[in-house]
């Protein structure tokens, strides 16, 4: 077995096992304190999309875990929604019917079509998505660029490439890396991407970019803030509101330095890239291959 297949092999594992415990039942206490915060940081990089990558538009999530997004976006008006992961345990888990992680329960899983591939080798045709979106999963991918020429060949002319990813620049992450892998909260392979190498590789597969915006600690701390101030008594709540004011007035602050010069500080990017071509070829959604649920 060649290193490629264990570090897939690796990725497959954690994801069908130990990263389920999240969506699990609690069963400590450091469990019900973590576990609800985690699920809630998903929601960090909704706040950092345009809906009009998603309103009437065929949609694609590479990495899409327990399809938290999807669901959410089918309710914003997306036309056709596909999910991939290497998961199978994960995505049968995203189509179990009491998925109390969803943003909108409104939308059932019959709504949306989920698929076990590798994010290299998407089984999608070509030039059938208007926008491919890859919310903090581009690190877990062995071949980044070979995900990426998969990415142009399924969006469609001038769709849009949307990619959500921890900084690798920030030197606090290889703190954050070490700490997470200790505690099995990463998995092995996991380190986050440099802005600059994601750009890069986008422009040399034919991308235009359109828009990177970077951000600060702050502005995903403040999401856990108000998970925490929704669960904890009346007074928890007014000391927790009052931590998040100052930490939004900071955040407002910080933000136009981590977007110029301070940049390389920043926690997180997001990038969004236009597919660069001749001609347009119109296409429903659709995979190449048959799914593997019903």
């Amino acid at each position: 077995m060649d290193s490629d297949s264990t570090s897939y092999n690796k990725e497959r594992d954690f994801f069908d096992t130990a990263y389920l415990s999240f969506f699990g039942e609690a069963k400590s206490t450091s469990e019900r304190l973590f576990n609800p915060l985690y699920r809630s940081s998903f929601d960090r990089a909704l706040r950092f999309i345009p809906r009009s990558t998603v309103q009437q538009r065929d949609i694609c999530e590479t990495g899409c875990n327990i399809a938290r997004y999807l669901f959410y976006f089918k309710e914003l008006g997306a036309n056709n929604a596909i999910g991939c992961d290497i998961s199978m345990g994960i995505l049968k888990r995203a189509l179990q019917p009491h998925h109390n992680y969803v943003k909108n329960v409104s939308v059932s899983p019959g709504h949306i079509d989920l698929v076990q591939c590798l994010a290299e080798q998407l089984p999608i045709h070509d030039e059938a998505i208007d926008t491919l979106f890859c919310f903090r999963s581009l690190h877990h991918f062995i071949n980044k660029e070979a995900f990426i020429k998969q990415g142009y060949r399924i969006l469609k002319d001038s769709g849009l490439f949307v990619i959500v990813e921890p900084s690798g620049s920030n030197p606090f992450r290889l703190l954050a890396n070490r700490i997470g892998k200790h505690f099995k909260y990463l998995t092995e392979g996991e380190n986050a991407c440099v802005p600059e190498n994601v750009l890069d590789t986008l422009e040399k597969n034919n991308f235009d970019i359109m828009n990177i915006s970077y951000y600060n600690m702050l502005s995903e701390a403040n999401v856990h803030l108000g998970e925490l101030s929704k669960r904890y008594s009346k007074t928890l709540y007014v000391i927790i509101s009052a931590i998040l004011l100052f930490t939004n007035m900071l955040d407002a602050l910080l933000t136009p330095l981590i977007n110029g010069s301070l940049r390389k500080l920043s926690w997180s990017f997001v990038i969004i890239a236009r597919k660069h071509a001749p001609t347009r070829t119109e296409g429903r959604a659709s995979l190449s291959r048959p799914l593997p649920f019903p």
